[in-house]
């Protein structure tokens, strides 16, 4: 049984799907648009202190949303939830989702942007909400980034792949009704 999508009203022109992958590490978003076309970015963030990095993170958000929106305008950007304050607790991860999500403001204004659990778009997507990356030692395949490259992904990256599967949750789960004027 199909699960009903979200309707949201979004501006004129706004009707594309993104996905966001955050670290601490790097960020990466991938749009499906409504023509089915897809495409992604992904950035390194450099080691720095905590607020300069957080900063960065910033900055790299932003950056990359300037560089999807000639491509895909979005409607809504779903960013996976952060871990940072479960069972193992990850401040630092924690602090990047905040960071991400000041530059979403900046980059992509006036879109709605809402979360998702891991668990729950690897489900929905994957069909199994468990899937865990592989370690860089084990010699394992990574379903996430298989299921990708089955819908045009070239490349490897495991975090790019994840956003293109967060962008797939996207689509599946939220209907885009565009409406003219300001909202």
């Amino acid at each position: 049984m199909q699960r009903a999508r979200k309707r949201l009203i979004v501006r004129q022109g706004k009707r594309s799907h993104w996905g966001l992958d955050p670290s601490t590490k790097r960020v990466a978003i991938a749009y499906v648009d409504p023509d089915g076309r897809r495409g992604s970015a992904i950035r390194s963030v450099p080691s720095l202190a905590v607020a300069e990095r957080q900063e960065a993170i910033r900055a790299t958000t932003i950056e990359l949303c300037e560089l999807l929106r000639a491509q895909a305008e979005p409607g809504v950007v779903v960013v996976e939830e952060s871990t940072g304050f479960g069972k193992r607790p990850n401040p630092e991860l924690a602090y990047a989702v905040g960071a991400v999500l000041g530059g979403l403001v900046v980059g992509v204004p006036f879109t709605h942007v809402e979360f998702v659990a891991s668990a729950r778009w690897k489900l929905e997507v994957c069909g199994y909400g468990a899937i865990a990356k592989p370690k860089p030692t084990e010699k394992r395949r990574y379903e996430v980034l298989e299921w990708a490259q089955s819908v045009g992904y070239e490349g490897t990256n495991w975090d790019e792949a994840d956003s293109y599967a967060i962008a797939e949750y996207a689509r599946c789960a939220y209907e885009l009704d565009e409406r003219g004027g300001v909202l």
